[in-house]
């Protein structure tokens, strides 16, 4: 990993569509005090702009509960299926690996197909993540406190994992989509890495083995623990109630050249293009000819 984030380091910025053309002032590495303080204040101004956005901030501790249940399945769930199953550890350990690596592959391609096929809006991208970890949520509870053997737990388990990991690529979509500016896209994308972190699969494995050390019962605390999936359900949802019926910053527009533009950008790209059109009516109209009009209007493909 060290070469790619050494390249990373030294790559020049990339300017995301539709961003500010002006550059952020550098900060001098002898600035001293000075520039610390600025850099802070930006960093500072950044965090509130993101915090103002109340689908981005759902969405962020959605991704907390959710990835607090996961951390627990990857860390106790061999474990407590030795117990509840009588499975020995290696069985177990490759069960929940293969299950875990085979649903996440699974999940992440077919949730990015199903909302291309959908309609990629911030509205359809809460949708497929609500059902999809809502789904999820039910299968596991199942597996855990109804299976009796692990012919019935394996592939219970297995598609309620299929169903949570269909959000992977809608919810990236979605923090993407619901900040105010480009600029902020890839701040949105780290602030919720370090949520879900700090707050989801950190502390939900010790919670849990504190749990079971106090119920001494697997399978009830894997259902308990499976209730944070309710809790990412709930705020899912409440994303979705909050992204009202169209996506609020993502406004794209089809201008000259098939190129893909948003905001005011696309506004300007689209007065230009019916600016070009009507002085190619006005052309052909005193020449004549379609030529002179061609001359001014962009090139149309023949049907």
């Amino acid at each position: 990993m060290l070469p790619f984030a050494g390249a990373l380091l030294l790559a020049s910025p990339v300017e995301l569509r539709a961003s500010s053309k002006a550059a952020a002032p550098a900060v001098a590495p002898g600035s001293g005090p000075a520039g610390a303080g600025k850099a802070l204040a930006a960093f500072l101004a950044d965090c509130r702009e993101l915090a103002a956005s109340r689908v981005c901030i759902s969405t962020m501790l959605a991704l907390a509960a959710y990835n607090g249940s996961l951390g627990c399945y990857a860390f106790f769930g061999p474990k407590a299926a030795r117990a509840i199953f009588d499975l020995p550890s290696e069985t177990a350990d490759l069960l929940f690996g293969g299950i875990t690596v085979l649903t996440g592959v699974l999940g992440t391609l077919c949730g990015g197909l199903a909302l291309d096929s959908m309609g990629a809006s911030v509205r359809n991208a809460l949708l497929l993540c609500t059902g999809g970890v809502g789904c999820g949520c039910v299968l596991v509870m199942a597996g855990f406190g109804a299976a009796k053997t692990m012919p019935w737990f394996g592939p219970v388990f297995a598609g309620g994992e299929l169903a949570m990991f269909l959000m992977a690529a809608p919810v990236n979509a979605v923090l993407m989509w619901s900040v105010p500016r480009p600029e902020l896209r890839p701040f949105a994308l780290s602030a919720a890495e370090f949520v879900q972190h700090a707050l989801g699969d950190i502390p939900s494995p010790p919670a849990l083995g504190w749990l079971q050390s106090k119920l001494n019962n697997w399978r009830l605390s894997m259902c308990i623990c499976t209730c944070l999936l309710v809790v990412s359900t709930v705020l899912f949802a409440l994303a979705l109630c909050q992204s009202g019926r169209e996506a609020r910053f993502r406004e794209v527009l089809e201008v000259e050249g098939g190129g893909l533009v948003d905001g005011e950008e696309g506004e300007e790209a689209e007065q230009r293009h019916a600016a070009g059109r009507t002085a190619g009516g006005a052309g052909e109209a005193a020449d004549g000819s379609p030529e002179a009009a061609d001359l001014e209007q962009p090139l149309l493909n023949a049907a």
